[in-house]
C-alpha cells in the first residue's frame, strides 16, 4: 500500500469521525429543540386556556349587558311619553337584534351606538378590550408593570360604568390621581366584578370603593349574596378567611361556590395579575353573613395630572364646526364631540340627514364660510353617504368642489377606510387630513384637535 494510499485512507477516517461526532451533536441539538418546542407549547397552551377564559367572560359580560337592556332600560324608555323616546325604542330593538351575534367586536360597537343614541349621560362608559400580548405575558410570568397616572375618581366611575345598580365610594384621602399598573389591576377587577354579579344576588347591590389604608391603596368590591353564599361560608369556616386567595387549589372545593372550571381559572388569573401588578399586590376575599367583600391592596402612588393635549387646549373660540353623515348615529356621536371640545353647540351644525342636505354641503361651508371666515371653519365630511333611497354623496368630490371654489378651511375626510392608500385620495382631492370611524369620542377629538392645530402651523408657515 503506497504512503499516498494510506494517508487519504487516515484523512477520510478521520472526516467520517468528524462526520459522526456532528451528527451526535446535532441529535443532542434537536433533542433539546424538541424540549424547548415542547414547553414553549405548554406555555401557549396555558396562556391561551386564560385568554379563551377571559374572553368567555367578555362576552358573557356583554350578554349581561344585553338583559340588563331588554329588562331594565328599555322598560324604562318605554314608560317616558317623550318622543324621543318613544323613538329610541326603535334604535333599541335594532341594536338589540346586532347584539345577539357572537361577535365581541360587534358587542362593543353597539354599546358605543346605544351610548350616542340613548344614554348620551353615560358616555364614561369604556369596554374592557383585553390585550393578548400582556395576558401571555401575565401568565408566563414575564410581564413588566408600567405604571400609569389617573384620575383616581374618573377611573372608579370607569370601572363601574358596565354594572347595574352600583355605588361609588372614594374616599377623600384616596389623591386626585394615583399611579397605577392599570392592566393586571383591571384584569383583576374584570373578573371580580364578573363573580359579583354571577355568583351574587340577582340584580342585587354592588358597592365599588377606593380607600387609602397605611401608604396603601385599597380598590373594593361588595355585593349582596347569592344562592350559593352557604357553601361559601361552609368553605371559608374549614379552610379560614380569605382562603379563595391563601389556600392551596386541592384544599378547596370551588365548585361549591361556582363552577369548579371557571372559578379554578378565573381565581389562577387573578393570582398571576396580582403578581405580575407589583407592589407586594394582595387580593382579599371575605364571605360576609349576607354581603362578599373582595379587595385589592396594592402600593399607594401618587400620580399626576397628565399632560395637556392637544383637545385640552381646545380649539380657537372662533371655530364653527361643520359635520356631515349620512349614519344617524354618527351624527349623534358629534354632540358629544363638541362637548369634549369644549364647542357650543351654536358654533356647530351637523347635516347629512337627507340626500338634499348632503347635496348642498358645497353651498352650506361657503355660506358658513362668508359669515364666519374660511379660518374659523372646520369641517368633518363622511366619505361615502350611501345610505339614502336614491343617490350618493363622496366626501371627496364634496372636498374638491370645495376648494375649486376657493374655500380654505379645514377639511377632514372621515371613513373607515382609513389605510395609506385612501389617506393619499382625501389628501389629493384636497383634504387636510383623514379622521377614522373606530374609536372613542375622546379619541376622536385628541386627534381632530392635534390635526387642525397640525394644519393651521402648516397654513401659516
Amino acid at each position: 500500500m503506497s504512503l499516498e494510499h494510506t494517508q487519504r485512507s487516515a484523512f477520510l477516517a478521520q472526516l467520517r469521525i468528524m462526520q459522526l461526532e456532528h451528527q451526535q451533536q446535532e441529535q443532542i441539538r434537536q433533542g433539546e429543540m424538541t424540549k424547548l418546542a415542547l414547553v414553549a407549547e405548554e406555555a401557549d397552551s396555558a396562556a391561551f386556556k386564560a385568554i379563551n377564559h377571559c374572553a368567555k367572560r367578555h362576552l358573557y359580560n356583554n350578554l349581561q349587558w344585553v338583559d340588563t337592556l331588554e329588562t331594565t332600560v328599555v322598560p324604562g324608555i318605554k314608560s317616558e311619553n317623550s318622543s324621543l323616546a318613544q323613538k329610541s325604542v326603535l334604535d333599541l330593538q335594532k341594536i338589540l337584534n346586532i347584539m345577539a351575534a357572537d361577535n365581541t367586536a360587534g358587542f362593543d360597537q353597539c354599546k358605543q351606538v346605544m351610548l350616542h343614541q340613548c344614554m348620551s349621560a353615560c358616555l364614561s362608559l369604556i369596554c374592557s378590550h383585553w390585550q393578548t400580548i400582556a395576558l401571555r405575558q401575565i401568565v408566563s410570568g414575564t410581564y413588566v408593570p408600567v405604571l400609569e397616572s389617573v384620575n383616581a375618581r374618573q377611573w372608579a366611575q370607569k370601572l363601574a360604568a358596565d354594572i347595574h345598580n352600583v355605588s361609588v365610594l372614594v374616599d377623600e384621602a384616596v389623591p386626585d390621581f394615583v399611579k397605577l399598573p392599570l392592566f393586571p389591576v383591571e384584569t383583576i377587577m374584570e373578573n371580580a366584578i364578573h363573580n359579583a354579579i354571577t355568583h351574587g344576588k340577582a340584580k342585587g347591590r354592588l358597592w365599588l370603593s377606593l380607600l387609602v389604608q397605611n401608604d396603601r391603596l385599597i380598590v373594593a368590591l361588595e355585593n349582596e349574596a347569592g344562592e350559593r353564599h352557604s357553601a361559601a361560608l361552609s368553605m371559608q369556616e374549614q379552610h379560614g378567611r380569605n382562603a379563595l386567595f391563601q389556600n392551596d387549589d386541592s384544599d378547596l372545593d370551588l365548585a361549591s361556590v361556582g363552577s369548579r372550571q371557571s372559578t379554578f381559572l378565573g381565581r389562577a388569573e387573578m393570582l398571576k395579575a396580582a403578581e405580575a401588578a407589583g407592589g407586594d399586590t394582595t387580593l382579599s376575599l371575605v364571605f360576609e353573613p349576607a354581603t362578599v367583600h373582595f379587595s385589592i391592596n396594592t402600593r399607594l402612588n401618587v400620580g399626576s395630572s397628565p399632560p395637556e393635549t392637544d383637545a385640552q387646549r381646545l380649539l380657537p373660540p372662533s371655530t364653527f364646526l361643520i359635520c356631515a353623515d349620512d349614519d344617524k348615529a354618527a351624527r349623534l356621536a358629534y354632540k358629544g364631540l363638541a362637548k369634549k371640545l369644549q364647542i357650543p353647540l351654536e358654533r356647530m351644525a351637523v347635516y347629512g340627514a337627507t340626500l338634499e342636505e348632503a347635496t348642498a354641503l358645497v353651498t352650506t361651508v361657503l355660506e358658513a364660510a362668508a359669515k364666519f371666515g374660511d379660518s374659523s371653519i372646520v369641517c368633518m365630511i363622511d366619505q361615502n353617504m350611501d345610505r339614502y333611497p336614491r343617490g350618493t354623496v363622496l366626501g371627496t368630490t364634496v372636498t374638491r368642489e370645495l376648494r375649486e371654489a376657493g374655500f380654505k378651511g379645514i377639511i377632514f375626510i372621515r371613513s373607515a377606510n382609513d389605510d395609506l392608500e385612501s389617506v393619499r385620495e382625501y389628501r389629493e382631492a384636497g383634504a387636510n387630513g383623514a379622521l377614522s370611524k373606530s374609536g372613542k369620542v375622546a379619541d376622536l377629538a385628541n386627534e381632530t384637535a392635534k390635526q387642525c392645530h397640525m394644519a393651521w402651523k402648516m397654513q401659516s408657515a
